[in-house]
Order: C-alpha cells, then structure tokens, then sequence
C-alpha cells in the first residue's frame, strides 16, 4: 500500500511547490480602489493597489531598487509619506494629513493586492473636500485611479475616477 502511496504524495509535493515558484499573474490595468467614509471631522479610507505596481512606485519615490512590500513600520512610513504626497485630501484649503492605521496584503484573482487603511482628522466637519488623486501616475502613464465616498449621516455617496491630466476633483458634502 504505500509503495502505491508514496509516488502520489511526491507528486503533489512537486506539483505544490511549482505553484509556490511560480510568478504572480500579470495583471492587465494599472489602478488602485480606494474607499473614504467621513463623518463630522473625522475621515476612515482605504486604498487597495497592486503590489508590484506598488512596490515600483515606493521604489521610484525613494531610490530603493530593492523595496519589497510587507507590513513593517519602515515600509507602512514610506508608504504613508508617498500617500500623503500623491493623495491630498484638503478641507478649508488646509491639506489633511492621513496617518496609517493597518496595512496588509491578500490576492485578488490570484494577483497580490496591498491595502492600508488610513485616518484622518480635520479640523472642523468636513463640508467640503478637495481631492488630489495623483497614485502612481508618475510610473504608469494609464494609471486609473477610482475613488468613493460615503458621507455620513447623509449617506450620500459619490464615485469618483482619476487619471493622468484629471486628477483632482472638488466635492461638497453638504
């Protein structure tokens, strides 16, 4: 019996550590998801992107060839610099700061995604928001960037999509 065992659980060992080997799926777009819920001054959002496109973004940025995504506070504070660079969200003309809360990584259809979910705090309600979305266009020259907020307690909610050339957007809340 394990003579006929045997050969079947090599096999599978094999076959399972050719699919480790193997290289994430390429993926066809260049964009990033990124979802904000406000309410009263207070902002929660989080932005999911390809880890490959991602790591060549931080590595562009900051001259690191080497940079490879994992969830440490040297690469969340790479990340939360370049974030707060090529995404601002301003309120009253004041650009708002985010600061990461978590960060992680999870496939998408096979393909490595990195997300982080980022706070913000204003200084007064958000009325009005004035958004610069300008993720990654510096490296892809089709970057899309797509970008939803849900205002509470009016639970409006509006959608919004960036590109190169047209990435900044103006929107009341209220």
């Amino acid at each position: 019996m394990f003579h006929r065992i045997a050969p079947l659980v090599l096999f599978l060992l094999a076959a399972g550590l050719s699919m480790a080997l193997r290289p994430a799926p390429p993926h066809e777009f260049h964009v990033s998801y990124a979802r904000l819920a406000v309410e009263g001054p207070m902002g929660m959002m989080q932005i999911r992107l390809f880890k490959d496109d991602l790591e060549a973004g931080l590595r562009q940025r900051f001259a690191l060839p080497e940079l490879t995504m994992r969830a440490d506070a040297e690469v969340d504070s790479l990340f939360g610099l370049y974030l707060n660079e090529k995404l601002v969200l301003s309120a009253g003309g004041a650009p708002i700061q985010g600061v990461i809360v978590t960060s992680g990584e999870e496939l998408q259809n096979g393909i490595p995604v990195w997300w982080y979910t980022i706070s913000y705090e204003a200084p007064a309600t958000f009325a009005a928001i004035h958004i610069q979305h300008d993720v990654l266009m510096e490296v892809f020259s089709d970057q899309k960037n797509v970008f939803r907020v849900k205002h509470f307690p009016s639970e409006k909610e509006w959608s919004l999509y960036f590109v190169p050339g047209d990435s900044d957007f103006d929107l009341a809340l209220e």
